[in-house]
């Protein structure tokens, strides 16, 4: 289970290079339920989620529709991590990742499967976990319980900049990290820079710069090139919430 919370949203960042600064002024709540979470085994969800890391599901059990992100357990309990779709009498599950080996569609019969919608990934804890295989895309956690939204402040992303990982209007969730020396290669982030604001990039810290990749291959940035010392600071991506109730606080 995730547990509850009520994370403030404290600004709205694009993620491109003239993206605003954040400011940590409270200006609404988005409201989360407790729910339940699935522990990702195949990189069928990749790049949006990515093997060890945790979806959250839908506390509400709606019904998905075409386009929603899901994950499916058939009566024979082949369980699997797709996008929806629905086509006449039967279900297609498409997996997101496009890359090699380029997972075949699924086709189920309605009423032959129990399906629940994915409302956001939880970047950490990611665990440590031999990856599964078609069919056997996600487990139940076993009673794991993930705090993931203590201290986590959330921004909604405008723009097309963090697709496919995040849309436009979607929350991105940030903790501040105190010391960016511990801040690993390829982790997303939320980046301050002195005299540029902040950027939302893919990063990768070096002595002498820091390099800043944009995360939307469809629209293809020249990384930026920042020296440490320009870094006022860098907010850690530790999750995505594709949809929230937020009430405006001001």
């Amino acid at each position: 289970m995730f547990k509850a919370a009520e994370v403030p949203v404290v600004a709205q960042a694009a993620a491109a290079r003239d993206g605003m600064a954040i400011s940590f002024q409270e200006s609404s709540l988005a409201h989360i339920a407790e729910g339940p979470v699935a522990l990702v085994k195949l990189d069928t969800l990749q790049p949006i989620a990515r093997v060890g890391q945790y979806i959250l599901l839908d506390p509400e059990e709606r019904d998905p529709c075409d386009g929603d992100l899901v994950i499916a357990e058939t009566e024979s309990g082949d369980r699997y991590t797709r996008r929806f779709w629905r086509k006449g009498d039967a279900i297609h599950l498409e997996a997101q990742n496009a890359t090699p080996p380029n997972y075949a569609p699924v086709v189920l019969n309605c009423g032959t499967c129990w399906m629940r919608r994915i409302i956001g990934v939880a970047f950490e804890p990611c665990r440590d976990i031999n990856p599964g295989a078609v069919a056997a895309e996600w487990v139940p956690p076993n009673g794991y319980s993930i705090d993931l939204l203590s201290d986590a402040v959330g921004v909604r992303v405008k723009g097309t900049s963090l697709e496919p990982i995040a849309w436009d209007d979607q929350f991105a969730l940030v903790r501040k990290c105190g010391n960016i020396a511990v801040v690993k290669p390829n982790t997303l982030a939320c980046v301050d820079i002195a005299e540029e604001g902040a950027v939302i990039k893919r990063c990768y810290p070096g002595t002498d710069e820091w390099l800043l990749c944009s995360v939307n291959v469809n629209e293809p940035q020249e990384p930026m090139r920042v020296k440490p010392s320009s870094i006022l600071n860098v907010y850690p991506l530790i999750g995505v919430l594709f949809e929230a109730v937020a009430e405006d606080q001001t």
